[in-house]
């Protein structure tokens, strides 16, 4: 093959043509019938110069140097052996579900592939990822002594590379290397498109043994934190410092809500048994997951399981993160979301919500406010201008509302998870769970779009719920001292005709 390259693209002369005698990668592409055809040259190595260093067991970095000092290459053209197949998977903080949008953030965990794999990196856990620059985690270079058996290390190393954190495309990188037709060499520059249905299936609800390792762990986590906690307090032995769903004279059990791959939210009854596991009951009542286990290696801040599932057992790592159980298992990786149950919250203090918010769903920059505190503004009207991964994207209200405190001025960065916007209300289907304290209004009385309707409590703070639009007061469906939950209705408002 490299003479066929040689003889078609006269590398040399090709070189020469252009004066150029220093580094340089020329590219090419190859058609079906073997036949070469010139791409470009770039006057550096190439990202993927580790395949060739792997198939030729050379070091070109290292040639590089000696080259510059004036030494002769270390081999001739006719002394480089071919030796076996080389894949290199480039990993990086990028979302393919939505059209492999760059992302940025902090890699709250990090775990790379050792043994057969080669990684080339330049970050570590704890690192930012930044809205600046490429957002390239490191590249996974493998070698096999042929195709098949290289394609088994990349997919092994691509199993054992474990992220948290930032959204990356391990997953998809995974999916493309166990592709049939990848498998079998059918590759061009079509591939993803063409097999675009089964590399991007939809969304689909996750298996129950899958979330019960979620429910698992969560819990895991929390009786780890309360011995943790139990030490320092003045009664440790206290039942009250505990999180395994002790209950005075009732079973063992709690609700745990997970949130599944396809969004539906499923609640699931977890009752502790008295060997110190536990069964999962999901709805319907014909569905219950057995599971036990317990952690056998920490990796700060991810845990190692052992257990079993239905007489099955099982081994996994996992990482909990705002009530996030990222779940790295044999057959694939998972992200489990968990509402964080009462007695948890009770016991940890963590009764609090954000209430309605705009949240950064990413890092970034605010560039522009389209409005400041206060300002009545309507669904869909753009609030903010962001920057993030050298996209600027407008911010559009959710809702109608009042605008109680804008955070960040033009020029100011924030990361993810903070707080751009607070509303001073709540629509009249609150995202959160709540008590109506006030209720001004009656039914079929008339209202001005604006006018304050009810007064909420919501995670021990007020807000207003505002009519949406001029009208008559049709129904009032939740009286003051009654409680609410997510997205109830709590007054309709019909518009003037």
């Amino acid at each position: 093959m490299l003479e066929q390259v040689w003889q078609v693209s006269s590398i040399s002369l090709f070189c020469k043509c252009i004066g150029h005698f220093e580094l340089g990668t020329v590219e090419f592409i190859m058609d079906v019938d073997k036949n070469f055809y010139f791409m470009e040259m770039n006057t550096r190595l190439q990202v993927e110069h580790p395949v060739t260093e792997m198939i030729t067991k050379t070091d070109l970095v290292e040639w590089q140097f000696k080259v510059a000092a004036g030494h002769p290459l270390p081999l001739s053209q006719d002394e480089i052996q071919l030796e076996g197949h080389s894949f290199e998977a480039r990993v990086y903080a990028e979302d393919p579900d939505r059209d492999f949008q760059p992302a940025a953030g902090k890699l709250y965990y990090l775990s790379a592939p050792d043994g057969f794999a080669r990684v080339d990196t330049g970050v570590r856990q704890g690192d930012e990822i930044s809205i600046y620059y490429d957002p390239m985690i490191a590249k996974v270079v493998v070698w096999g002594d042929d195709r098949s058996s290289a394609l088994y290390h990349l997919t092994d190393a691509l199993n054992k590379y474990h992220v948290v954190g930032v959204p990356t495309n391990i997953d998809f990188l995974s999916k493309l290397a166990r592709h049939p037709s990848f498998f079998a060499g059918n590759v061009h520059t079509d591939f993803i498109q063409q097999h675009h249905q089964t590399l991007f299936p939809p969304l689909a609800a996750l298996p129950d043994n899958v979330m019960a390792q979620a429910a698992l762990v969560f819990l895991l986590y929390h009786q780890e934190a309360e011995q943790e906690r139990g030490v320092t307090q003045d009664d440790p032995t206290s039942p009250f410092n505990n999180s395994d769903l002790w209950r005075v004279s009732l079973p063992h059990s709690g609700v745990i809500a997970f949130s599944t791959g396809d969004e539906t939210a499923v609640e699931a009854v977890v009752k502790r048994k008295s060997d110190g596991s536990y069964s999962v009951d999901f709805p319907g009542g014909d569905r219950s997951v057995n599971i036990g286990g317990y952690i056998t290696e920490y990796d700060d801040p991810a845990i190692v399981l052992s257990g079993y599932i239905d007489n099955h057992s099982f081994n996994c790592k996992a990482v909990l993160s705002d009530d996030t159980v990222s779940l790295f298992t044999e057959s694939g990786s998972y992200r489990v979301h968990l509402s964080v149950p009462s007695f948890i919250q009770e016991i940890r203090g963590m009764q609090s919500s954000r209430g309605f918010q705009l949240i950064a769903s990413e890092n970034g920059k605010m560039v522009k406010l389209h409005v400041g505190d206060g300002e009545t503004v309507q669904h869909n009207q753009p609030l903010l201008m962001v920057e993030t991964m050298k996209l600027q994207v407008e911010v559009l209200s959710p809702y109608d509302g009042v605008i109680e405190k804008v955070r960040f001025a033009p020029g100011q960065e924030y990361h993810k998870g903070a707080l751009l916007i607070k509303f001073k209300n709540l629509p009249t289907q609150p995202p959160i769970p709540g008590r109506v304290l006030e209720v001004h209004v009656s039914e079929e009385q008339q209202v001005s779009s604006g006018e304050v309707l009810m007064i909420v409590e919501c995670s021990k703070e007020k807000y207003d719920i505002l009519a949406p639009h001029d009208g008559v007061v049709r129904e009032i469906s939740c009286a003051a001292g009654e409680n609410f939950s997510i997205d109830s209705s709590l007054i309709t408002v019909d518009k003037l005709r």
